[in-house]
């Protein structure tokens, strides 16, 4: 191993002598120390030149305290420092540790060992918070790229929102626009995922304000994968793989996969038709449809006292209809118009495109779909498909 370079700052020759001498005979490790008497001798040394490590007492002639530290850190940030302070300042050192120093020692119960098993370790933890930093840094600039191209999105979102010829726009040309898009976002994501695992790697269990911001970040990569999934969902073509489905029970298992915490005051209510046909169509497409309407439902009623989610199918001629109401807020008549509508949305995390694509769905069926609202009294989601 190399020699470490230390800078002993010590006022107190008695204490300097001993602490070279167990420096000296450290197992291991080697030192080249240069030892200093006074704060100022340090700060221009440091000015000048690094070390690998600066090993202090905090009461010199021209400094005391915690100032010394900061002084130090303030002329060398990168740099690891290690606080010396007798038994009757220990709360000194505590403090240097918050204001990031690697580690306090108290003089009365220093050995060679141990001193330098401090040292070691001050210098790996300095290293790894300097990565840290560098990969903050990097994660800053992808988060960066993302709000950019998210700003982007938006405001792609909003002017298709505003065109009033959305509906005569080639599927083709939208199809293309949003995949690539979506595929642009990808990239500064995976960015991102990568290097909060690094991060959480590194932290183990000590940062826990950190974590909490990785948790968050996180969070929003989730989201955005969402937003991604979404968009090459309506982008490309949809062609069911079409089944015989029992709609009963394909209904009755998406109820079943709604959490339990969400379902809390909630009453379900299911008036299932007997001996329902079958209907021609792709389960998994289906569970789609009804497991969004369902959570849309619940979601609805997150804020009303009488809460109920009733689930209807009943047989009209040659169709069936499968109806799934709540007793939410209801959903105004300006915003009845636009439901379908791509990209349309009230709610802050949602990506405006789950009913268009259950629109979708059930038009790839041959079927409709239709809403049915009223402020106050909750919201009716009407699917009518061929029977089989």
């Amino acid at each position: 191993m190399n020699k470490i370079k230390l800078i002993l700052l010590e006022d107190d020759p008695a204490d300097a002598r001993l602490i070279k001498e167990m420096l000296a005979s450290a197992k291991g490790v080697s030192f080249e120390i240069e030892h200093f008497d006074k704060l100022k001798n340090v700060l221009e040394r440091l000015s000048a030149e690094g070390c690998d490590l600066v090993l202090t007492d905090l009461h010199l002639p021209d400094s005391q305290g915690l100032e010394t530290y900061l002084a130090i850190r303030k002329q060398a940030p990168a740099l690891p420092i290690v606080v010396l302070t007798g038994s009757y300042s220990e709360d000194l050192g505590i403090e240097a540790i918050h204001e990031g120093a690697q580690d306090y020692l108290l003089k009365d119960d220093l050995s060679s060992s141990f001193l330098c098993r401090s040292i070691v370790y001050a210098i790996e933890r300095k290293k790894i918070e300097e990565d840290l930093r560098i990969e903050k840094d990097e994660l800053k600039d992808a988060v960066d790229r993302l709000k950019t191209i998210n700003k982007e999105l938006k405001e792609t979102q909003n002017k298709l929102i505003e065109s009033e010829r959305l509906a005569t726009i080639s599927r083709v040309a939208a199809a293309a626009a949003a995949a690539a898009a979506a595929h642009e976002t990808r990239n500064p994501l995976a960015v991102i995922e990568s290097i909060t695992y690094y991060l959480n790697l590194i932290l183990h269990e000590s940062a826990p304000e950190v974590r909490d911001k990785l948790s968050q970040i996180d969070d929003a990569v989730d989201r955005a994968t969402l937003y991604i999934t979404h968009l090459l969902d309506f982008a490309k073509p949809i062609i069911p793989d079409l089944k015989d489905l029992e709609v009963n029970g394909l209904i009755e298992e998406c109820l079943k996969k709604i959490p339990e915490g969400m379902l809390a005051g909630i009453e379900i209510e299911t008036d299932f038709a007997l001996m329902l046909p079958k209907i021609k169509a792709d389960p998994e497409l289906m569970r789609r449809v009804f497991f969004h309407l369902a959570q849309n439902a619940v979601e609805a009623m997150e804020k009303v006292k009488s809460k109920k989610l009733k689930v209807k199918s009943e047989q009209e001629g040659d169709f069936i209809k499968i109806r799934i109401s709540d007793t939410g807020k209801g959903i105004p008549e300006e915003n009845l118009l636009h439901i379908f509508d791509p990209f349309f949305t009230t709610k802050a995390k949602e990506t405006g495109l789950g009913l268009a694509i259950c629109q979708r769905i059930i038009a790839a069926h041959q079927g409709e779909i239709e809403v049915k609202s009223e402020v106050g009294m909750g919201t009716e989601f009407v699917i009518k498909l061929k029977r089989q």
